[in-house]
């Protein structure tokens, strides 16, 4: 299995989007909403839950801090794009941390569009 930060991110938006404060989700229930199969949606949490974005177990989790934090650099559709195109062209790993801080860079340049207005 190749590891799929496409995947990771549709994961923590999902979780977000249909969980409560405070309370773990058994996401693995609904793999087919995520377009992915059993396997590779429970290794994936796992890899998860290791990198410090999700806490819980394989099947009830919630988001950590981190995974916030993370998401929130990587929500708007327009930045995760160019944030794997820049990865792509520069030939960079495709890591959570490389992911994080280039991401950072274009949430950046955004805020700093906005300050200049």
């Amino acid at each position: 299995m190749k590891r799929d930060l496409n995947l990771f991110r549709n994961i923590l938006i999902f979780i977000e989007k249909n969980s409560e404060p405070g309370v773990s989700y058994p996401i693995i229930n609904y793999f087919n909403e995520l377009n992915s199969d059993y396997k590779t949606l429970y290794e994936h949490i796992k890899l998860m839950i290791e990198a410090g974005l999700l806490s819980g177990s394989n099947s009830n989790v919630r988001i950590t801090n981190y995974g916030y934090d993370l998401l929130e650099n990587i929500r708007n559709d327009k930045v995760w794009e160019n944030t794997n195109k820049e990865i792509k062209k520069q030939k960079i790993p495709q890591t959570i941390e490389n992911i994080f801080k280039i991401a950072g860079i274009f949430v950046g340049e955004i805020l700093n569009r906005i300050l200049k207005d």
